[in-house]
């Protein structure tokens, strides 16, 4: 052995291996003669074969000596020619040779951790050990600091769309890369189902906004959001009629509250009352409570009607204060316009109509809304119910329309000759423009048949 390499020396000497020699500092095993020819055959290195010199050769024709054997090895005799013996072989008499793996005499190399020839004259590095601690492995560091390839069984991480290897960052549902390092939130749906949208819940929970084409709910002027409340000007005053609470908003109690509700079933069994309550708008919201002065008394101002206490609330006095309410309705403000007038003109025409409605209801069932001085307007009723027994669309001839005016006359000039409190209304002038529409809706809306009585 020299230096630490396997070696093929002349005569006996055998295969030796050592390790972690100057030369070769990672403990290799160097291995000389991986497969070579040596005395005509091939040998194993490994295996530790010793190769002997090639034999001496043949003497001259007359009597010369055999020629010696090669460096290395004793050589045999050879065979003398003609005329003497052959002398002996010469013994080899040069250093012991040896064999790298190349099959190249006095050049070197080592067998690696793969089992590739490297090192020494190969010009080939020996393999190393990847990340993952495999001799010649593929496996590497990617740009996180991971081992991954190889036989790791991983992939290298990527860039996030925030240009951060291994982030997290990704482009959210609205195209918006978000997460990670980025601080932003992922976008989310609105209330109307679109993602990153506008829309939002508002304070009445409809999703108002972005792209619904909804206006977000406002508070009326009861505080009441998205409520049906409204403010009003009448009488240079500002008036909040609050209709969020349906067609009356009742504050009535105990026994007068009792006596509201007998003189409501009461108007409900007629045909024309029940037309009348049917068909309050829900919208003006009614407010009915308590109050001094007639029995009841209706204010188009802010939809209000109030009863005295001390006077029995019956289905005509019910019936009559509502179809006030649906007088200032149907007629869009007629009554707080007539009350604001200087000289309340129209006035007598809204008291007559409410009075014909008693007049005629009670000639359909039930009786009651008898009046002073409506003799005229008695006779004008029977004569609309004979030429319009049947509930319809009425619209008023010339001589009906003289007739009505006529018993509007009688009525406005009984009570300008006998004035009695409550009854200033009746006094006004009358509008002759002003035919008895709200009465002839009502007839329309009603179900009455006059021919069943």
């Amino acid at each position: 052995m020299s230096d630490g390499k396997w070696e093929i020396r002349s005569g006996s000497e055998a295969m030796a291996q050592s390790y972690g020699s100057e030369s070769n500092p990672y403990g290799l095993p160097e291995v000389e003669i991986c497969k070579c020819t040596v005395c005509g055959q091939q040998f194993d290195c490994t295996k530790g074969h010793i190769c002997s010199g090639n034999p001496g050769g043949s003497g001259p024709p007359i009597g010369g000596g055999g020629g010696g054997g090669d460096d290395g090895g004793t050589g045999s005799g050879g065979n003398g020619g003609n005329g003497g013996n052959g002398g002996n072989g010469g013994h080899g008499g040069g250093n012991s040779t040896t064999y790298n793996c190349t099959d190249v005499f006095g050049k070197s190399g080592n067998i690696d951790f793969c089992g590739q020839c490297t090192g020494g004259t190969t010009g080939k590095q020996p393999c190393t050990m990847d990340c993952n601690n495999v001799w010649g492995g593929t496996a590497y560091k990617d740009n996180c600091g991971q081992c991954v390839g190889g036989n790791t069984g991983k992939q290298p991480c990527v860039k996030d769309c925030n240009n951060v290897w291994g982030g997290t960052a990704y482009k959210d549902n609205c195209g918006l890369c978000v997460g990670g390092s980025t601080g932003k939130q992922p976008c989310v749906k609105d209330c109307n189902n679109v993602w990153g949208g506008t829309a939002y819940k508002d304070d009445c929970g409809q999703c108002v906004g972005g792209n619904t084409g909804k206006q977000p709910c406002v508070q009326d002027c009861s505080g009441v959001w998205g409520g049906t409340a409204y403010t009003r000007v009448c009488g240079g005053e500002t008036y909040c009629i609050d209709g969020n609470q349906g067609v009356v908003d009742n504050h009535l109690k105990d026994a007068i509250l009792n006596q509201f509700n007998i003189a409501k079933e009461g108007m409900l069994l007629n045909c024309l009352r029940t037309a009348l309550w049917n068909n309050l708008d829900k919208h003006y919201g009614i407010n009915i409570s308590t109050g001094n002065g007639a029995a009841g008394t209706f204010n188009p101002c802010d939809y209000s009607i109030s009863f005295n206490p001390n006077e029995i609330i019956t289905e005509l006095t019910l019936s009559a204060e509502l179809f006030h309410a649906y007088q200032e309705q149907f007629l869009g403000g007629k009554l707080s316009q007539i009350g604001e007038d200087t000289l309340h003109k129209g006035g007598s025409n809204i008291e007559f109509e409410e009075t014909a409605m008693g007049i005629l209801a009670g000639k359909i069932g039930l009786g009651g809304g008898e009046a002073p001085a409506t003799a005229k307007l008695d006779e004008w009723c029977e004569q609309f119910l004979k030429d319009h027994p049947m509930h319809s669309a009425v619209v008023l001839t010339q001589l009906e329309q003289n007739s009505w005016f006529e018993a509007m006359e009688e009525f406005r000039t009984y009570y300008i000759d006998h004035p009695t409190p409550g009854t200033s209304m009746y006094r006004n002038p009358i509008d002759y423009n002003m035919l008895p529409t709200s009465l002839l809706s009502l007839w329309e809306l009603s179900d009455c048949d006059f021919n069943k009585y």
